[in-house]
């Protein structure tokens, strides 16, 4: 029904004569514009939308407009990949691939604090974690990371180094401020142990976006893609 519907909207608005056309107001803030039998919005309104949308138009193959199903579930949490590598300092991860075949994977779903490491963690010594997904900023502004490691940590975002702890060294705290843009950044949290002791933990420092300053990062506060 609803298709007929749109359809029969596309023939009243081809043959009625008018070349711009109000969406439920006749005082629109959005206009179709028909032109030589193209239909386009010439902008966008300034209201509110509430609610979720769960469906777009479409086209099928018959030229009906037609409502489209819309994926809008975010999968919470990191992606992670482990590497059981030999005892090395500040090990080279520039490029990934050549890190080989990784011990083991999966979506992490809590704290990336030493618990997290301590549960994937190939064995004891000569290792490196990975975690990867996308933040989601509500607020432009200015995002401050605390890594504290044993041995060595690193945050990269939109595969920009902003944190830079990898070293060999006893459990020891650093901290970076990077300003990001409203909208979808990738993450990636590195982490890597050479021998003997180990720890792993990554905290919010300030920002804009209310994560509690001094809180251990949680995977859920991502999203994979």
């Amino acid at each position: 029904m609803k298709k007929i519907a749109y359809s029969m909207l596309l023939f009243c608005i081809h043959y009625s004569g008018f070349s711009q056309v109000g969406i439920g107001t006749t005082n629109p803030q959005a206009q179709l514009d028909v032109t030589g039998g193209n239909v386009r919005f010439s902008d966008y309104g300034t209201g509110t939308i509430t609610g979720t949308e769960t469906y777009l138009l479409s086209v099928d193959s018959d030229g009906n407009i037609i409502e489209s199903p819309l994926n809008t579930v975010n999968r919470t949490g990191l992606q992670y990949y482990t590497w059981d590598i030999s005892n090395t300092s500040q090990p080279n991860i520039d490029n990934i691939r050549a890190l080989g075949v990784s011990t083991s994977q999966g979506v992490h779903n809590g704290n990336l604090n030493d618990a997290a490491r301590a549960a994937i963690a190939p064995d004891n010594n000569g290792y490196i974690i990975y975690y990867t997904g996308t933040i989601r900023v509500n607020n432009t502004g200015t995002f401050t990371f605390n890594a504290r490691s044993d041995d060595g940590s690193r945050i990269y975002i939109d595969n920009v180094l902003v944190l830079e702890n990898w070293f060999d060294q006893p459990s020891t705290t650093r901290s970076n401020s990077v300003t990001l843009a409203q909208g979808d950044h990738k993450i990636e949290f590195w982490y890597y142990e050479n021998t003997i002791s180990e720890f792993m933990e990554f905290t919010w420092g300030a920002n804009p976006d209310s994560y509690p300053v001094g809180s251990i990062i949680n995977a859920n506060q991502f999203f994979t893609k």
